[in-house]
């Protein structure tokens, strides 16, 4: 399956995936009490052509890292310092 992917060119945060490849203009992401608003303009784009993750779809990407043109889950016990420095 191939997926475009637009990715948080800070955290390496999946923000959006297309498997259609068509991306909407502005991407919001509620996450705790923060906002994040992206558009394809300020994401990095990559294309993925690998099997996806489990439960990796485009209202749970934000969940997901995009690192060395693998998708990784973000661990609920990845440490505080690693997020920390992702985020």
């Amino acid at each position: 399956m191939m997926a475009k992917l637009l990715v948080d060119p800070h955290t390496k945060r999946v923000v959006y995936a297309a498997q259609d490849g068509v991306t909407p203009e502005r991407i919001m992401i509620i996450d705790g009490a923060r906002q994040y608003l992206f558009s394809p303009a300020t994401c990095e784009h990559a294309i993925y052509s690998g099997p996806l993750p489990a439960g990796f779809n485009p209202q749970k990407c934000w969940d997901f890292w995009y690192r060395g043109n693998r998708i990784e889950p973000i661990s609920a016990q990845a440490s505080p310092q690693l997020l920390a420095e992702r985020a």
